[in-house]
């Protein structure tokens, strides 16, 4: 999460948006990077209702903000499967949240079920916690699909930021594979986090 305090603009980083090559190009001009060390009340992946709740004030007692929140959402199914391919990279391998050992199908099962029964290599936050309030609306100001390349997040940023900005992938996942999705774990998915596909196709 990057806060900037003259445009009063906050850069949520919603998890396999995107977010990590943001990160890395504006952290330098960035007022505050939370990157989650010791004594901080946010991290690089801060919902926006912690940062409302949390951050925004003590940051407005210091004399900045109130802040707009800025955001990249991803389709459901892509988002889901980028994780997938992300946690088969080989340094996992052995380890609980490593999914080498699971189809992208079973995988999808398995992120469908309650928080307490799920396997750690699915155990995620869905991407509508990290844009909504308790309540489950919508609480970011501004939010962006991640197809479009992030074009138009950029676009919006260096026009408030006044920068150019120019993206490298970072944290790229492994080559797709895997991505059968039946039409049962397709729907079961849909029912379990149809905030998420709502969103998504809202934007």
């Amino acid at each position: 999460m990057l806060a900037f305090f003259e445009p009063k603009i906050v850069v949520l980083a919603v998890p396999k948006t995107g977010t990590s090559a943001l990160n890395r190009y504006l952290r330098k001009i960035a007022d505050i990077a939370y990157i989650g060390v010791e004594g901080e009340k946010a991290g690089k992946h801060t919902s926006v209702s912690d940062f409302r709740g949390k951050v925004e004030p003590d940051l407005l007692k210091q004399g900045h903000g109130p802040f707009e929140c800025v955001a990249a959402f991803r389709e459901p199914v892509s988002w889901l499967n980028s994780w997938y391919r992300f946690r088969r990279r080989d340094s996992l391998d052995g380890k609980p949240q490593s999914t080498k050992d699971l189809t992208f199908d079973e995988f999808v099962q398995a992120f469908c079920l309650p928080d307490r029964k799920k396997p750690l290599c699915a155990n995620l936050k869905p991407q509508s916690w990290f844009v909504c309030d308790k309540a489950g609306a919508i609480a970011v100001d501004h939010l962006f699909k991640y197809e479009l390349e992030n074009r138009e997040i950029s676009k919006f940023l260096a026009d408030r930021l006044n920068v150019e900005i120019k993206l490298d992938q970072v944290n790229v996942s492994p080559v797709r594979t895997g991505f059968d999705l039946s039409e049962k774990t397709l729907r079961l998915y849909r029912r379990a986090f149809a905030s998420d596909f709502e969103i998504y196709d809202s934007l």
